[in-house]
């Protein structure tokens, strides 16, 4: 039928969106198009739950995984090398640059939430309990839990949010100094406290956060009743 309307006139907008469309498509590099992709996975057992590339170098990745710590690259994946971790464990579920502070990079373990200035050379603990990897979660489940993010307010201040399931929420407004808090009555007793993945919005300071079905209670989605802000 060609690019027409419902009543059977030429539609300019669709046409200029198709011929604007097919001029991204024809733009588009081969392996795309062709779904072809380059292993570069570090010599590892296991899985790898995080992938965080580095802003100022293409050829600088680091990976997590549980069980298996930090891995990273400088070459773009052709070698790989494991930096000496902090973490008493080496279970590493998700891999986060912070959003306000250049360079330093967050680690989330099964024992706590880390911080590294050095692409992960060495690691300061924020905190001394963390999330759980799949194989270690009260139930089953088909991949690592998220409980982490970060809310921006302005260039230059954010507030971290993370939690291990089951022990409430904590949040910091600078990145180093973390409050402890129940989002409800009943502490570890309330499945509502069991939080398994957090979201936080920009545009709107809302906080969203998921819990976990437990001991008969159904997962829940929450919003906070308000904006977050810095004060």
């Amino acid at each position: 039928q060609g690019d027409v309307d419902s009543d059977g006139r030429p539609d300019l907008l669709l046409a200029g969106r198709n011929q604007r469309t097919q001029i991204w498509l024809n733009h588009l590099t081969g392996p795309i198009l062709q779904h072809r992709w380059h292993n570069l996975t570090p010599y590892l057992g296991g899985r790898l739950s995080s992938i965080l590339a580095y802003p100022l170098d293409p050829n600088i990745l680091l990976v997590g995984s549980p069980g298996g710590g930090v891995w990273r690259t400088g070459n773009g994946g052709q070698w790989w090398s494991q930096p000496l971790h902090y973490f008493p464990n080496g279970s590493v579920v998700h891999l986060e640059w912070d959003r306000v502070h250049a360079n330093r990079l967050y680690a989330l373990t099964t024992s706590g939430l880390y911080a590294s200035i050095d692409l992960g050379d060495t690691w300061s603990p924020l905190t001394q309990s963390g999330a759980y990897p799949a194989p270690q979660m009260p139930l089953t489940h088909v991949s690592d839990p998220k409980p982490f993010a970060q809310l921006l307010f302005s260039f230059d201040q954010s507030a971290v949010l993370w939690a291990e399931p089951c022990d409430g929420l904590y949040y910091s407004l600078d990145g180093f100094n973390f409050t402890h808090t129940w989002p409800f009555p009943n502490g570890p007793a309330n499945p509502d406290n069991c939080i398994q993945a957090i979201a936080a919005d920009d545009a709107t300071g809302y906080v969203y956060f998921s819990t976990m079905a437990l001991d008969g209670n159904p997962p829940h989605l929450f919003r906070s009743a308000c904006p977050w802000t810095p004060n």
